[in-house]
């Protein structure tokens, strides 16, 4: 997997496919570093809806817990990963990858690009692309991680 953290400006360069949840996030800012979640309404999201997942650091640990699955990644992997901490679902990819991946988001407050293929029972390979949007939750720190998916069938 390749695994990038971009200021909000490399991110509209390197991901011109997710333009418009990144001028959402970035309009919820309001002059500070993250938006909050509070700042958000499902409305916000139209358009979008099937492409999100949502998950929340429920620990110190950068490990993602899902608390929604949105149908592009639930029919894509044909599981619904709501309830589920990333390490359970791929523990060797968040062992190998993802565990400095998502502690550096958390620490930085950048905003994650996520690309490459994954092995799924179904078929082979899935594409995936995957904006990973930070936002506070009622305090000044990562709290919440917004995904946007991207799927590509090969």
């Amino acid at each position: 997997m390749d695994l990038k953290r971009l200021t909000f400006e490399e991110a509209l360069a390197a991901a011109p496919d997710f333009q418009a949840m990144l001028h959402l996030w970035n309009s919820k800012r309001r002059g500070a570093p993250l938006p909050d979640w509070s700042d958000f309404e499902f409305a916000d999201f139209r358009g979008w809806h099937a492409d999100i997942v949502l998950s929340v650091f429920d620990s110190d640990a950068p490990d993602p817990y899902f608390v929604l699955s949105g149908e592009t990644f639930t029919q894509a992997l044909d599981f619904n990963v709501k309830g589920v901490h990333f390490s359970e679902g791929w523990p060797r990819l968040f062992d190998l990858q993802f565990r400095e991946h998502f502690g550096a988001i958390r620490r930085s407050g950048l905003i994650g690009l996520t690309e490459g293929r994954i092995a799924i029972s179904a078929r082979n390979f899935l594409s995936i692309r995957v904006l990973e949007l930070p936002v506070r939750a009622s305090g000044d720190d990562v709290g919440r991680l917004i995904h946007v998916v991207r799927v590509f069938s090969e």
